[in-house]
């Protein structure tokens, strides 16, 4: 499957071949580029519900059904992946605007970027 997908969709994907089962994640990528065709890849920041017992980290935020997802779930801010977009199987959800500014935020602290 190769939905169309939007800057903030939650969409589901297999970043680690080595995973069993696809994880959510969030598209950063804007939309020109997840709508143009020529562009196979996209951005996005990777989720995990199995950290939620160790708690959330300092560049971390958690999405929950808010954001379209069955499960809490932790988005790392620090740490940005690049997927083919015909590996997205799913859109699920969309991030909240309120998140979306912590996101942006976690994004901005975790690379040091000056503003």
């Amino acid at each position: 499957m190769n939905p169309s997908v939007c800057q903030w969709d939650v969409v589901r994907v297999r970043i680690n071949p080595q995973d069993r089962d696809e994880h959510p994640a969030v598209v950063l990528s804007r939309e020109e580029i997840c709508h143009d065709l020529k562009r196979r890849l996209i951005n996005v920041l990777y989720g995990t519900t199995r950290q939620l017992a160790a708690g959330q980290g300092l560049l971390d935020v958690t999405l929950n059904g808010a954001d379209g997802l069955e499960h809490m779930t932790l988005i790392n801010c620090e740490h940005i992946c690049t997927v083919a977009k015909e590996k997205i199987t799913a859109v699920v959800g969309r991030v909240t605007p309120e998140r979306r500014r912590q996101i942006g935020r976690k994004v901005v602290e975790g690379f040091r970027l000056p503003l």
